[in-house]
């Protein structure tokens, strides 16, 4: 009885570069408090510059590129750029100038990336449906896609001025702020996020059957 040949893509690598500082984000904002602008900046800038390390270091390697449709891997790209370009910004805002203007650029970040991705998968289902299908379809470019651009909508969508008291523990009141708001959404966000990704690393990893990881290689290029 003869065997089918099996391979392991190569790209069960992206959504793991890209699960780890997602986790990471999400966690370390769950279980930090006081959610200012200036952390939310600081936290969002940190992750924007150290997910690019991963994402590069994975993006480059040629079997990667051979395996990945050329639509997907453009638009991952565009996020990977716009997401290191921002993380400097907010850097340097939560740095210098407490967080001013986080919630806009978590905002307009959100929404760029998220149609950056979605985009991406929709095109090379286009352009490049058998591979495409092969690899799970365009199911999880899409959720992620949604989900920050969700992100997005709400972080701009919340006045900067908001401010909404409330009882707290003990009676002590509270003030529920726009910062607590953006960054208790991009905390889950993370998690979300970074729970899908290392779920489709998983199921990438499973060995399929040769021709569809590597039979159509060539065409990426």
């Amino acid at each position: 009885m003869s065997e089918t040949p099996t391979a392991r893509t190569p790209l069960w690598l992206i959504p793991v570069a890209r699960a780890i500082p997602a986790l990471l984000l999400g966690l370390a904002i769950t279980f930090t408090g006081g959610h200012s602008a200036g952390f939310g900046a600081v936290a969002f800038g940190l992750w924007g510059v150290v997910s690019t390390i991963p994402a590069v270091l994975v993006l480059i390697r040629p079997d990667v590129a051979a395996a990945q449709p050329v639509a997907a891997r453009r638009a991952l790209l565009g996020v990977v750029v716009l997401t290191a370009v921002v993380g400097i910004i907010a850097l340097m805002l939560g740095l210098t100038a407490g967080g001013a203007g986080f919630g806009i650029l978590v905002g307009v970040w959100g929404i760029v990336a998220g149609a950056l991705e979605i985009f991406g998968g929709v095109r090379s289902r286009r352009d490049d449906a058998e591979r495409t299908a092969r690899l799970g379809g365009i199911r999880d470019a899409v959720i992620v896609g949604a989900l920050t651009i969700a992100l997005g909508v709400v972080a701009l969508a919340i006045p900067v001025e908001f401010r909404q008291p409330f009882p707290g523990a003990g009676g002590q009141p509270g003030v529920l702020t726009a910062s607590i708001i953006v960054v208790g959404a991009l905390g889950a966000w993370g998690i979300l996020v970074g729970v899908l990704h290392a779920i489709g690393a998983v199921s990438l990893r499973e060995p399929r059957p040769a021709a569809a990881t590597i039979g159509r290689g060539a065409d990426a290029s």
